[in-house]
């Protein structure tokens, strides 16, 4: 469109819209937002004039805004009420399934992991051994995920694929060290590492194929649909869960 063809469009225009326009440079060809600022020049309006029309382009703006955030929430907290096709039902059973797993997994994390986070601050007054604080940090996220996770907030899944993809990183990570260094130096780190005891080799299998399961899970496209997740998120969150998480955790440890 010419400028002139947009000079004679804004003539019919109210100013709000004009002043969105003018708003919004990056939205608009040159040739249009020169013409709106033409037209803004000539209508001479007083500052009262300028003043309502930014009162009315906003009250538009906040409008807008609300829609967009009650949509989505609506979205987030209702699967059965956004979708009626049997491809859902099967998203909900996967949720409900997940958050199952997930809640036994916190309960036997929890029920091995505080009689050793209590034992030292009770007999010995001091904290526990930097392994066992890591422990702790991770049950805590897993919670939080939990948590979300069911409530169907995006932070739900992310936290709970950096948990599993982390934990299948470092179980791995823990194998592969078992398999390729000897047995005996595997027990000499014993004391200073608890996770690097030389456990049977099913010891590390199950909770591989268990963590690796899930994290599939979560990042099936039918499940991040729900989640708002991306590709590119899903991307960064299992780069952050497999690559960086271990790498601290491991150093941590040291």
């Amino acid at each position: 469109m010419s400028e002139n063809n947009f000079a004679e469009l804004y003539k019919t225009w109210p100013t709000d819209q004009l002043l969105s326009v003018v708003d919004n440079p990056d939205h608009y060809e040159p040739s249009a937002l020169e013409a709106a600022e033409i037209e803004l020049k000539s209508r001479q309006l007083t500052t009262e004039e300028l003043t309502a029309a930014r009162y009315v382009l906003n009250q538009r703006e906040a409008e807008k805004e609300t829609n967009i955030d009650t949509i989505k929430a609506k979205d987030q907290w209702t699967i059965t009420g956004r979708f009626d096709t049997p491809r859902v039902q099967v998203v909900k059973r996967s949720i409900v399934r997940i958050s199952f797993f997930t809640g036994i997994l916190i309960v036997f994390k929890g029920y091995n992991l505080f009689p050793a986070l209590l034992y030292p601050i009770k007999y010995f007054k001091e904290l526990p051994d930097n392994y066992t604080l890591l422990s702790f940090f991770n049950v805590m996220v897993l919670i939080v995920g939990f948590l979300l996770f069911w409530l169907l907030k995006r932070t739900g899944w992310i936290l709970l694929t950096l948990f599993f993809a982390s934990s299948s990183s470092m179980v791995v990570s823990t194998l592969m060290y078992m398999l390729f260094q000897s047995r005996r130096e595997a027990k000499i780190l014993v004391e200073f590492n608890p996770i690097l005891q030389p456990y049977p080799l099913e010891m590390y299998i199950l909770p591989i194929l268990l963590y690796g399961f899930l994290t599939w899970i979560l990042c099936t496209k039918k499940i991040r649909e729900c989640y708002f997740i991306s590709k590119t998120a899903m991307f960064w969150t299992l780069a952050v869960g497999i690559l960086l998480i271990p790498c601290l955790s491991f150093w941590l440890m040291l």
